[in-house]
């Protein structure tokens, strides 16, 4: 069942900002299921990962899972894009590696009843700024943590905020994307 958000104008929003919106939004305390699947994608999306799952198999490496190599972008890359969020907007409508990138970043995959899956956890990556912050505000540390964060840009401090704030729920923040039957990828 797709999820309320998916719906309507909200649903034409790319998936990778789909996804950091009902995190955050959740971590708020909103009642939202952050487990994702194959109906979270667009069609474009599940045939890119389809094909990397494709290539995994063929070279028998689904053992290494999916990372920043499969996508193309060194995670230093994709970090740098995203902190130039006019860039990163265009880019999360125009590129599908990116997209992957920033959804699933390092991901495993798995066999499972005869299917290829993706998994993950969807989570924000840690930083030195990002643990330093979280770490100043569990101390109580407010100001020096306002301080620290002052020199980004709101977009940015939003996304250290959502490191700090960040609620991993092992069971809904999971990804599992089915890539389809082994049979039917190796055609």
């Amino acid at each position: 069942m797709a999820s309320f958000l998916q719906q309507g104008l909200y649903g034409l929003l790319p998936s990778n900002a789909r996804a950091y919106l009902e995190s955050r939004l959740a971590d708020k305390g909103l009642p939202i299921d952050k487990g994702y699947d194959e109906n979270f994608l667009s069609s474009w999306d599940l045939d890119y990962l389809r094909e990397k799952g494709r290539e995994k198999l063929k070279k028998g490496t689904i053992s290494s899972g999916l990372g920043y190599v499969d996508w193309g972008i060194p995670e230093s890359d994709v970090l740098n894009m995203v902190k130039n969020k006019p860039e990163a907007m265009l880019e999360s409508f125009t590129n599908t590696p990116f997209r992957m990138a920033t959804l699933l970043g390092n991901s495993a995959m798995k066999i499972e009843n005869g299917n290829l899956y993706v998994t993950d956890s969807y989570n924000i990556n840690s930083t030195k700024t990002r643990e330093r912050f979280k770490k100043l505000m569990n101390n109580g540390e407010y100001l020096k943590a306002d301080k620290l964060i002052a020199k980004f840009d709101t977009l940015e401090q939003e996304t250290i905020r959502a490191y700090a704030e960040q609620k991993l729920d092992a069971k809904s923040d999971k990804v599992k994307i089915n890539l389809g039957k082994i049979k039917d990828l190796l055609r």
